[in-house]
């Protein structure tokens, strides 16, 4: 079985529009996020985007000033 996300890992299952609180974490890749559903057991796979997280783009905002 799978294990409970992170909180990064949450906010990148988010950023997808679904519930974190429906999904356990089966691989974090460089690549990918692999999860699978609590309820159904059907995987689904994240693709990590080669951006900067919106995070880190406001941490280097307050960083500036």
């Amino acid at each position: 079985m799978g294990k409970r996300p992170t909180l990064r890992q949450k906010i990148l299952i988010s950023s997808k529009r679904l519930n974190p609180d429906n999904w356990l974490v089966l691989q974090d890749r460089p690549d990918a996020l692999v999860i699978l559903h609590r309820h159904s057991t059907k995987p689904r796979e994240i693709p990590k985007g080669g951006g900067e997280h919106k995070c880190q783009s406001l941490t280097k905002i307050r960083a500036t000033k």
